[in-house]
């Protein structure tokens, strides 16, 4: 939609991008294109409902597990961050594909980072600890402090996060 003057549209892959990063567990950077998504349809005098009850409920199923998984002061605060930035649909699709997302990353420790990238290539605790010089306790918390920024339940999601949301160089 990149180039369309079309702000429906548009709004409606940014919902989509959303959907779809929520689930990944990238509940903050979901907060934000909900917010750019939210901007584009008050401009276009719509909403999402205009293409069916299931694209409502997807978004409400959306909304509700970001906010539970950032609380309601921390999503309303990115939602509405975003939602200023985004007055046209150029800014928005600018917004939704930015490099910067997700700001997660930026909030890992460099030690979070080392980690992450060591699960991503499938090491153990104990491995990493071996190759960190650390206990493997202290890899075990590192572990747990990545998934709660994160908003990641399991290793696993961790591991797929980390591989496609690695920004290189940092």
């Amino acid at each position: 939609m990149r180039g369309f003057n079309d702000h429906a549209m548009v709004a409606r892959m940014l919902e989509l991008l959303a959907w779809a990063t929520a689930e990944r567990g990238g509940h903050e950077r979901a907060a934000g294109l909900l917010g750019a998504a939210a901007a584009l349809w008050h401009d276009a005098g719509s909403s999402l409902s205009a293409f069916g009850p299931r694209m409502a409920e997807d978004h409400a199923r959306c909304v509700e597990d970001t906010v539970a998984a950032l609380g309601p002061a921390v999503y309303t605060k990115l939602f509405e961050e975003s939602r200023g930035l985004c007055d046209s649909p150029e800014r928005a699709v600018r917004h939704g594909l930015s490099p910067d997302l997700p700001p997660a990353l930026k909030r890992l420790t460099a030690r979070e980072r080392q980690v992450a990238a060591l699960v991503a290539e499938g090491m153990t605790n104990r491995q990493i600890a071996a190759e960190l010089v650390l206990s493997a306790r202290t890899v075990e918390g590192h572990i747990d402090n990545i998934r709660a920024k994160l908003g990641l339940a399991r290793r696993t999601q961790l591991a797929i996060w980390w591989t496609t949301n690695e920004v290189r160089g940092m």
